[in-house]
């Protein structure tokens, strides 16, 4: 039998999902030489190289045609975010389709043609992460939802704010699921017949890689939550991915 041992050979992609200013396009903004493709107005306060805003999906497209055939240096490719990216395929869906709203194609089609344009955004992006070695970062805002758990009672908790079967579609094809927040302690304290519980903000924001029952969250990599910056998140991956090119996403690039 001819058998070899596996090693990752293309740089790891990425989706990065938390609540508005928490620090996720800063994080994206300090990795390895990074390209934006932005679907929303947020990168003013950063110096960053970056494509005009696309106003529609099919500009979003030709943008990835552009990372893909033209010669460059840059090593990560950002989406910058992906919950106004699904606005551009609702909205071209409805073009087409002519109707108000996505929901208005009949027997839920719309999200079935909503699917279908996830997939060849994703498509895109494997061919950008094998061919140009780019690490993919997908930036997104979270929503809180109600997780049915079939082994107990059912419970709230963040996930990303899409569409359901396009966040499974995401979640499913990244190598890291990261949930960005502030770091809380929370205290207990006996006071008379009662309890009065308190929270407090440490100011420390983490990123969360790994699934806990408050958030979605995971890794192929066996990585540590950690604070949430790029060197710190970097130093913990960057001996864990082989890639094609010695010149892309080496040791020492941060």
């Amino acid at each position: 039998m001819k058998i070899k041992k596996t090693e990752p050979q293309k740089p790891p992609r990425m989706v990065l999902y938390g609540e508005h200013k928490i620090g996720k396009s800063s994080f994206a903004a300090n990795s390895i030489k990074p390209l934006f493709i932005q679907t929303e107005d947020g990168l003013d306060n950063l110096s960053v190289d970056a494509f005009d805003k696309a106003k529609s999906f099919e500009e979003v497209k030709e943008q990835l045609r552009d990372v893909a055939r033209e010669d460059h240096t840059f090593k990560t490719l950002v989406i910058d975010s992906l919950d106004w990216l699904e606005r551009l395929i609702w909205k071209k869906i409805c073009a087409e389709n002519n109707v108000a709203q996505i929901g208005d194609v009949p027997y839920g089609g719309g999200y079935k043609l909503a699917l279908n344009l996830w997939q060849e955004f994703i498509n895109a992006l494997d061919y950008i992460n094998e061919t140009k070695q780019m690490m993919i970062i997908l930036l997104a805002h979270s929503k809180i939802t109600k997780f049915e758990d079939p082994t107990r009672q059912n419970y709230d908790r963040f996930s990303l704010d899409l569409q359901d079967k396009a966040s499974g579609l995401i979640l499913q094809w990244c190598d890291i699921i990261a949930f960005a927040n502030e770091q809380v302690i929370v205290t207990e304290k006996k006071e008379g017949f009662g309890t009065t519980i308190k929270a407090k903000d440490t100011g420390i924001r983490m990123l969360n890689v790994n699934k806990k029952a408050a958030y979605e969250a995971g890794n192929r990599y066996g990585l540590e939550d950690c604070k949430l910056n790029f060197s710190e998140f970097w130093n913990q991956i960057k001996d864990k991915v082989k890639v094609k090119k010695n010149e892309t996403l080496v040791k020492g690039d941060v």
